[in-house]
């Protein structure tokens, strides 16, 4: 459901980056990234890292090493907590056998709202690509609800940073200026939403129409029978078909 603090939540002082001005700039990534403590890659599961800078994440390597892995981040709903994180990983990734193919990244969040941790979850994706390694230029950005409403933001403001954008739903801020959705130029973006959402899918379908007008390259899918929150029913395949065509 939209709340209307919600609405207020994502304005241009949203995110965690400050009150951002006219241009949607973002503070660079911290200058002390380069130093990040790198914790050991555990693969075959999912990898929660805590108790170093921009942690806490979850984190699932690849099945095969790779330097050029493409990397999904996926931004959780709701608060950003550990629990949402969780739910983003078993609802929309780890039932799909591609999901070895890419690095996954979830920020989660137990303190504040993730979604007000906007310059750490960008930092958070360089500490990971420094530690494991991967593909700088082939980073995918996705979200559910209020991180639905992060992954979009993000591309806005930072649109050279990741080549495709998916909402499972998502939406930009209502403070967005006319034609900034531009700024994607042919960037693939993904607007997913649950066929009974009632509450969400005419705002999911009037982005995808608004990036259509605006030249990028949108896509407009309904999960069949879903609402906000999905099942375990959910099904992610079209998600990776997304991912793996582009």
């Amino acid at each position: 459901m939209i709340r209307a603090c919600d609405v207020i939540r994502v304005g241009l002082c949203a995110f965690g980056v400050g009150c951002i001005g006219p241009d949607h700039t973002t503070p660079a990534a911290d200058a002390s990234i380069s130093k990040v403590t790198c914790v050991p890659a555990v693969e075959g599961e999912l990898q929660d890292v805590r108790d170093v800078p921009y942690a806490p994440y979850l984190v699932h390597h690849p099945a095969i090493a790779d330097p050029n892995v493409q990397t999904i981040m996926f931004l959780p709903g709701g608060s950003g907590s550990r629990g949402s994180a969780q739910f983003a990983w078993d609802t929309f990734l780890a039932g799909d056998p591609r999901v070895a193919n890419y690095r996954v990244l979830i920020p989660y969040s137990d303190s504040s709202d993730l979604i007000d941790q906007g310059p750490r979850a960008f930092n958070t994706l360089d500490a990971v690509l420094s530690c494991y390694g991967g593909d700088p230029a082939r980073v995918h950005v996705a979200g559910f609800s209020n991180g639905g409403r992060m992954a979009f933001w993000f591309m806005l403001v930072r649109p050279d940073r990741f080549v495709t954008l998916v909402g499972a739903p998502g939406l930009f801020p209502p403070s967005t200026p006319a034609g900034q959705t531009a700024a994607l130029g042919n960037r693939p973006v993904l607007n997913g939403v649950g066929e009974l959402d009632d509450e969400w899918r005419p705002s999911v379908k009037a982005t995808h129409d608004a990036l259509v007008d605006a030249g990028a390259n949108s896509i407009y899918v309904e999960f069949p029978g879903g609402r906000h929150r999905p099942s375990a029913a959910f099904d992610e395949t079209v998600l990776f078909a997304f991912w793996a065509s582009h």
